[in-house]
């Protein structure tokens, strides 16, 4: 190596050096409010403030209005501009910008007196018998912002990040509320009145399976998910995830221009009790359409533990709560048993006689004429339901299953239907499950089936 390059090294060196120690040196510190020794930051608020557990309330402060966060029984909800629950993923993110917040010791300056021009913006954290205000101030260079911290009667000034200025002045309350009325389902409630044009209808929980009625288990619901057909779990949850369009505020006290005062259709819940056996209560109202075009509709909502809340909603979601008579609640299977299980099967008709049967467990690539033919009738679903009440007094013939998981055996009963023409006679068929107090409608060639291929196996005796 010559001279001359030998030189030309020591001269980048030293420039570096001096450049170290200036930038290093504790005044250079103070006033670059980007320095990178993040790791001697200290946290801006304590523990306590910023878990979301402790805190009680949320004031955030932008120009010309507050927002309002309380943490309830239920959880975090908005109070003011408008009183509904918020969007759990909305308050875990005030969370996360709350926890980064951090300033470097010896930089806050503080303040004998309090600050003379109000801040826009400002978050107020209440936790119990704690309560800080953070006002920002200003937004400097290197990714940091001015803010004030008001503790009790004391104020100082921080260098903070600058991801608390993005939030309070970007923030949209609107945004923090839930987007969907979560309203009971059919895992929370009880019981269930609709009252609508429809009809008045009572269901009824006993034992995760839903009735119609409020006394006896007579008139069985559909208590599962059936493809083209109305379940109370899925009637329930339909109604619950009504996309919010717009929250009102809770000053509108005029329900009449909303239809609420005499509301298109009422839903009351009933949930599980607490533990002193006192029941919980929601209820549910669908008003008028907010607009000429019917593209949203005013409800209101009360829920087990909040008031009453005031929103406009997508339609589509309530065609169900308006149009459901009793009938589409009904479980319109004709057997709960399923083919595969039955390890006997009984029955008989007026015309021929009666039978009993061992069902043999199926064998991998058996085919079993007679498990086909009560698949098929298991498939089946009524096209109409008929009260017992106008049935003939003796049925044409009945079947009788027992299940290999349970002791209880499923029965049908068959009456001629009398609601036929000379062209349909003898198409369909009226069935009675067990004891219920509704006949279901269907069609007769699954059960005429299952019989004739019983005959053809074992003679009906």
């Amino acid at each position: 190596m010559n001279l001359k390059t030998t030189l030309a090294l020591l001269v980048v060196l030293l420039a570096i050096g001096g450049a170290a120690w200036w930038l290093g040196r504790p005044d250079a510190a103070a006033s670059d409010p980007g320095n990178v020794r993040t790791q001697s930051r200290q946290p801006l608020l304590p523990q306590q403030l910023i878990n979301l557990n402790r805190l009680t309330r949320i004031e955030i402060q932008q120009p010309g209005s507050t927002c309002v966060l309380e943490n309830t029984d239920t959880g975090w909800r908005m109070t003011s501009p408008v009183n509904a629950p918020i969007n759990p993923a909305a308050i875990t993110e005030i969370q996360g910008v709350l926890g980064v917040q951090s300033y470097m010791p010896g930089e806050e300056e503080r303040l004998n007196k309090p600050t003379d021009k109000a801040a826009d913006y400002a978050i107020a954290l209440h936790a119990n018998d704690q309560h800080v205000t953070v006002s920002l101030r200003e937004t400097l260079g290197g990714g940091y912002s001015r803010v004030t911290l008001e503790h009790g009667d004391t104020q100082a000034r921080y260098t903070t990040e600058i991801a608390l200025h993005h939030l309070l002045t970007n923030i949209d309350p609107t945004a923090l509320l839930a987007s969907r009325l979560d309203t009971p389902t059919a895992l929370t409630a009880q019981h269930v009145e609709i009252d609508s044009a429809a009809g008045d209808i009572v269901l009824r929980k006993v034992d995760s399976r839903w009735y119609l009625g409020e006394q006896g288990t007579d008139q069985r619901a559909l208590s599962v998910f059936l493809d083209g057909f109305t379940s109370v779990p899925g009637y329930l949850n339909i109604t619950g995830a009504a996309d919010i369009v717009q929250y009102l505020p809770l000053d509108t006290d005029n329900p009449a221009t909303m239809g609420l005062d005499r509301p298109r259709a009422v839903l009351r819940y009933t949930l599980a009790g607490e533990d002193d056996g006192t029941a919980r209560t929601a209820e549910l109202r669908v008003g008028s359409p907010a607009d000429l075009e019917k593209k949203t509709y005013f409800v209101s909502y009360r829920g087990p533990e909040s008031d009453r809340s005031v929103y406009c909603v997508l339609p589509w979601n309530f065609s169900a709560v308006l149009v459901r008579p009793a009938d589409d609640f009904r479980d319109p299977r004709v057997m709960e048993t399923q083919p595969g299980l039955i390890e006997s099967l009984g029955g008989g008709r007026s015309d021929t006689g009666q039978f009993l049967l061992e069902m043999p467990q199926a064998q991998q690539g058996q085919v079993d004429p007679l498990a086909n033919a009560l698949t098929q009738l298991a498939a089946s679903r009524a096209v109409g339901f008929v009260s017992v009440t106008v049935l003939p007094d003796e049925p044409i013939g009945y079947l009788t299953f027992k299940s290999r998981i349970g002791n209880e055996a499923e029965q049908l009963r068959f009456y001629t239907d009398p609601d036929t023409t000379p062209e349909n006679e003898g198409q369909t068929i009226l069935v009675v499950r067990n004891d219920e107090s509704i006949a279901l409608r269907i069609l007769a060639e699954p059960i005429n089936h299952v019989f004739d291929v019983v005959n053809e196996q074992a003679p009906l005796q």
